[in-house]
């Protein structure tokens, strides 16, 4: 479903991209709880899009290693403070999904028509899960990937990703 998201000209390709390449981009403070399979690291970025305020936090658990394994996009209300330890995108910056093409404010029956029947949906929120086996190295392989996506007023206020693959 969602693989990949670009932050202005850089991609950010899930299970690929470490997230110190990112934190060296764009700075910002990494952030880091628990640890062994309770383990989460993340980077938190802001910015302002045509829908408003945004925050995106890029996300990885023990199983990513390294590497960012999912994220969160979300709308900030008008009157919301964002944390210090998260880094202002320069101005201007558009956030893409690929191969989805989902953003912020996006109307439902767009996104509806984009990611198809939910897998499961519960009041203003919906659930896909994308599963394929494949090979690396001649080696068996699962593949999951989940997206969560919350409305907020009818227009898509939040894009929950995350990618893990498994043998």
């Amino acid at each position: 479903m969602i693989t990949e998201i670009r932050i202005g000209d850089v991609a950010v390709q899930l299970e690929q991209t470490e997230m110190a390449a990112v934190q060296r981009h764009f700075g910002g403070v990494l952030g880091q709880r628990g640890d062994a399979g309770d383990a989460l690291g993340w980077l938190c970025l802001t910015g302002k899009g045509a829908a408003g305020t945004y925050a995106l936090w890029l996300l990885s658990g023990e199983i990513h290693g390294s590497t960012i394994g999912g994220f969160r996009l979300q709308s900030v209300p008008p009157a919301a403070t964002v944390d210090h330890r998260c880094s202002a995108l320069p101005a201007g910056t558009i956030i893409q999904m690929q191969p989805a093409g989902l953003y912020l404010g996006m109307s439902h029956s767009a996104a509806m028509e984009l990611l198809g029947a939910p897998s499961r949906g519960v009041g203003n929120t919906a659930f896909y899960l994308h599963e394929h086996d494949l090979n690396i190295r001649n080696e068996p392989y699962t593949l999951s990937n989940s997206v969560m996506v919350e409305y907020r007023d009818g227009a898509l206020a939040a894009i929950d990703v995350w990618q893990t693959t498994v043998n």
